[in-house]
């Protein structure tokens, strides 16, 4: 595979330990938070698991769009939508059976509970060092809730992420935003820093 394509195979590892720790199966529904590089990533793993309904979440529609390309059954736009009322309704009423946040928000940990059905699991896959606000352990005993954290992979996670993305079962086309030579990393910090919502992933490349 390009150089720069084989940059996103740590990132996928990642996202596949978290899941193997979440233990999505078949059937189960499951919404992402989140629509970057690991939300993609997360919504195509749960989708290849055979969960159903997928439900992307983001306030990008660039990036809703790429997540309805990898077969998101439903895709919400956080920024015009309640959230919470769209996944009750993909779930016919009864929330979601997991619910992992790719966007690190302490924020959103309240809504991804309360959108979760009795019994359900949250993945906290992005991470903040922020306390999250208002929090309360009630909802965890009144719906009998798991929590999971996952910390980065194993080396059992590559190989497997290597045969997803070569054997185009996880589509990462579009994820390399730009690729900049080692002699402009600072111009590629900046444009990071100045349009952050339009940029998946930047590459640094050798010079040729």
């Amino acid at each position: 595979m390009p150089l720069a394509v084989a940059t996103l195979i740590e990132t996928l590892a990642t996202v596949r330990h978290a899941q193997e720790r979440a233990r999505i199966v078949p059937d189960e529904s499951v919404v992402v938070l989140g629509q970057g590089v690991a939300g993609l990533l997360h919504t195509q793993l749960a989708k290849l698991s055979g969960a159903c309904p997928v439900v992307a979440v983001s306030r990008s529609p660039w990036k809703l769009e790429l997540a309805r390309r990898r077969h998101a059954d439903r895709v919400v736009n956080s920024t015009h939508e309640d959230v919470v009322s769209a996944v009750r309704e993909a779930t016919a009423g009864r929330g979601a059976d997991v619910v992992v946040d790719a966007a690190g928000d302490p924020a959103l940990i309240a809504p991804a509970i309360e959108m979760l059905a009795p019994g359900g699991r949250l993945l906290v896959y992005g991470i903040s060092h922020r306390p999250v606000p208002d929090f309360t352990t009630f909802p965890l005993y009144f719906k009998e809730l798991t929590l999971y954290g996952s910390r980065a992979l194993t080396p059992g996670d590559f190989a497997p992420a290597i045969d997803l993305v070569a054997s185009g079962a996880v589509d990462v086309d579009g994820f390399i935003t730009a690729s900049y030579p080692l002699d402009r990393v600072a111009a590629a910090f900046e444009e990071y820093e100045r349009s952050a919502d339009s940029v998946l992933r930047l590459v640094i490349v050798p010079r040729e």
